[in-house]
């Protein structure tokens, strides 16, 4: 499988924006439709549960593994970016802006990553 840089066309906030490596996408795309699973759910979930009651803006208590970041923990839209892009560097991961718009919750993420063929 050969990567090939694609650029990424900047969208606020600014630090998300980068250039990024991509694989064919085959893989990804077929190991999302079909649900596998290629990271072990509850490893991803104690990590995913890590990084967010870690986060500054979080009372670690109230962090369950079905919490969602806004109606439960009370971040705001900018706190869920903040807490994606701790997520994208926990797992070495980058999420594109139109699937980490998708990650609101706990059980999101770790959805997203154990299906994601480059997490790590």
């Amino acid at each position: 499988m050969r990567a090939s840089v694609a650029a990424h066309a900047c969208t606020l906030p600014a630090y998300r924006c980068s250039i990024r490596a991509y694989s064919d996408g085959h893989h990804e795309e077929h190991a999302a439709r079909s649900g596998q699973y290629l990271l072990d759910k509850n490893d991803v979930l104690t990590r995913v549960l890590e990084v967010v009651k870690n986060f500054e803006k979080v009372d670690a208590s109230k962090v369950t593994p079905e919490s969602h970041f806004v109606n439960d923990l009370g971040l705001n839209s900018l706190d869920v970016v903040e807490v994606v892009f701790a997520i994208e560097q926990e797992f070495i991961l980058d999420i594109p802006d139109h699937d980490a718009e998708k990650i609101q919750s706990i059980p999101d993420a770790v959805e997203y990553i154990a299906q994601n063929p480059m997490a790590k």
